[in-house]
């Protein structure tokens, strides 16, 4: 325009000096290179607009599509630390109730160890006692009459055996403690396993995606469940089988009960009998006595038969005190054997159980071992004590040869008496003969019985053993268990809370 305006006035100066013929073909030209130069200006502008206007608008779309991708990622962040969140509290609730359970079964493994201590403690005590007894017992002389050894030889036995028992109650401490030791050590081992994977934790990173650790909590928490359920399964499969061996064992003791009323009351029918006997030869012995002093024959051959008959006498005299005091031990010992015929059958129903629930591995294999060493010494046992009743058959026959051969010679001895007063003396001595019969008899179902009776106590000894090792190794295993799951547990934390 300023180029126009500037033409124009040296146009109208130039026609103003008086050449208006030369200015005509020059205005022209100015008015027509003016109207290019608008057109030209026009049609940059305009195009320069239609440029710029397409470019603003992509911009504009990328932006709200940036945006809105950029909204909703962070509306789905926010949910996914809302949900971590949530599986964080959950988890650290787990963790702690998981530590409070394992809590829990330390101070209940530690309330049994208390009791085995005490326990061991009063095995020491008894152990000391039983020592102390046996000292003052073997100090003590011994002094028995040569017409009550034949009667004091099963007692003996009998006491034999209560130290075969004591020396048995010895081996058990002994075991007892080195278990209890090897129990300590391993528990002091785990409490440095505890500490090492503490301190792991203390000083580990936490690795894995959050997702993966939930899942696996989630699968343990399954398990868990699982192991829960098969738990309380095998409870009651337990608790079933207790309660039939239980009456199992209702069932024998009311026959064994039955069977020792049965045996009792024969026992007395037989003391009556003897008794009735007894009266009847000391009657006799009387009788004859009185005609013999009436009649005034004082021959030796009489005197020796009266001290003979006094003899007899004091011997079944000295048979009934020692018949009643082997039935006062026989009642005692037939309660020693049902109360160990007791603890045998609850021994053998705590191994079925610790059988069932113990998995078939190495432990199973050392702890069926056992059995097989338990049967082989009662067999050996029952060997020995079989021909210790045939060497003490033996015996008797050889006694009672010798008594009737004494009795055979003082019959040949007193012929020359009357016939009267011999008569009287052989049934007598039968008489004598069929109470000593009798009284062998009574001591070999003494023998018989104390046999029995020892045989019972190795047996619940042993099966005592067994159910120590039983015990032993089901804490072992338990221990595993726990160390393992501890184990487990801790690596899942540290993998969770770092």
């Amino acid at each position: 325009m300023s180029s126009w305006l500037g033409g124009l006035g040296a146009g109208f100066g130039q026609s103003l000096v008086g050449q208006v013929g030369g200015s005509l073909s020059t205005l022209t030209g100015q008015i027509s290179s003016f109207t290019k130069d608008m057109l030209l200006e026009g049609t940059e502008e305009v195009g320069g607009a239609a440029v710029d206007f397409p470019v603003s608008d992509n911009s504009l779309r990328d932006v709200e599509s940036l945006h809105s991708t950029l909204r909703s990622e962070n509306d789905r962040l926010k949910k996914v630390c809302n949900d971590l969140k949530e599986n964080n509290e959950v988890a650290e609730l787990q963790i702690k109730q998981k530590s409070i359970d394992y809590r829990n079964q330390l101070q209940q493994k530690e309330v049994e160890i208390n009791h085995l201590k005490a326990r061991q403690n009063a095995l020491q005590e008894q152990l000391q006692k039983m020592q102390s007894a046996a000292q003052s017992s073997q100090l003590k002389p011994v002094v028995s009459p040569s017409a009550t050894t034949s009667a004091s030889f099963p007692v003996v036995r009998h006491h034999s055996s209560d130290f075969h028992r004591d020396d048995m109650d010895f081996g058990d401490v002994i075991w007892s403690q080195q278990e209890i030791n090897r129990l300590s050590s391993e528990i002091s081992r785990l409490e440095s396993e505890v500490e090492h994977w503490k301190q792991i934790a203390q000083f580990s990173k936490p690795q894995g995606e959050n997702s993966t650790d939930q899942n696996e909590i989630c699968k343990l928490q399954n398990t868990i469940k699982e192991l829960k359920q098969k738990l309380s399964q095998e409870i009651d499969q337990h608790h079933h089988e207790l309660s039939v061996l239980q009456d199992a064992q209702h069932q024998k003791l009311a026959e064994i009960s039955r069977r020792h009323r049965e045996e009792l009351s024969e026992y007395e029918e037989r003391i009556e009998e003897l008794e009735d006997q007894l009266q009847k030869v000391d009657g006799n012995t009387e009788a004859s006595s009185e005609k013999d002093l009436q009649n005034g024959s004082k021959s030796p051959n009489l005197s020796n038969l009266q001290n003979k008959v006094e003899s007899l006498s004091q011997q079944l005299s000295s048979a009934e005190e020692e018949q009643d005091i082997l039935l006062k031990e026989l009642e005692f010992v037939r309660k020693e054997k049902n109360q160990g015929r007791e603890e045998y059958e609850r021994l053998k129903s705590e191994c079925s159980k610790f059988q069932i629930s113990i998995p078939e591995k190495q432990d199973d294999v050392k702890v069926e071992e056992v059995p097989s060493f338990v049967e082989e010494s009662l067999k050996a046992e029952v060997e020995r004590l079989q021909q210790a009743l045939l060497d003490a058959e033996s015996e008797i026959t050889k006694l009672k040869t010798l008594n009737q051969g004494e009795v055979n010679k003082e019959m040949g001895s007193l012929q020359p008496v009357s016939t009267i007063k011999g008569q009287n003396l052989e049934n007598q001595l039968q008489h004598t003969l069929k109470k000593q019969n009798e009284l062998n008899k009574s001591s070999a179902e003494k023998e018989t019985l104390i046999a029995e009776l020892e045989e019972l106590d190795k047996q619940n000894q042993e099966a005592t053993q067994v159910r120590n090792i039983r015990e032993g190794q089901e804490y072992r295993i338990i221990y595993k268990r726990c160390a393992f799951v501890f184990k487990y547990l801790c690596n899942k934390t540290i993998t969770v809370f770092g």
